[in-house]
């Protein structure tokens, strides 16, 4: 709230609209990326729980299009930052320069700086072996249409011999 209180006054200076481009920028490809990581974790989820011989039954649920759409949304993610990349090189009725560069394409230097900082910080793998990825920390388990029926039946019991 007051974030969004004080960016209402970018528009008193002639700078605004100029510092609205790049917070726009920043947010549509952030998003842009964060979908794509949404489409990754999902294809990873999924391998390794294939790899640590999970059944896709023990899912609560599952898509209908597993896996083609992760893959197909992954795909769009990357190939829309991509071409917000040549966007930003080639900008369409403009002439190419540094800042417009930096302002379209910000969000993306920024998250590699964040990543390669967090790589050396915590010194972790590039990638974990899908083997020892945990699947089961802190999941919600779901019961089965069995088990609910029977917990009705002894709920009704319990509220029968109260009575």
């Amino acid at each position: 709230m007051l974030l969004g209180g004080a960016l209402s006054y970018l528009n008193v200076s002639h700078t605004g609209a100029h510092v609205f481009g790049w917070l726009s920028s920043l947010v549509a490809l952030l998003a842009m990326f964060g979908w794509g990581m949404i489409c990754f974790c999902h294809i990873r989820m999924r391998h390794a729980s294939k790899v640590q011989g999970c059944s896709p039954a023990d899912l609560p649920w599952q898509s209908f299009a597993w896996p083609w759409a992760s893959y197909w949304g992954f795909g769009w993610c990357i190939f829309m930052i991509c071409v917000q990349f040549y966007l930003a090189l080639w900008p369409i009725g403009g002439s190419p320069s540094v800042v417009g560069f930096f302002s379209s394409y910000s969000s993306v230097v920024a998250i590699i700086v964040i990543f390669l900082g967090a790589k050396i910080y915590y010194r972790g793998p590039w990638l974990l072996d899908a083997s020892k990825i945990d699947l089961d920390s802190d999941r919600r388990w779901y019961s089965t249409e069995e088990e609910q029926v029977q917990e009705k039946k002894s709920t009704i019991r319990k509220i029968w011999a109260r009575m």
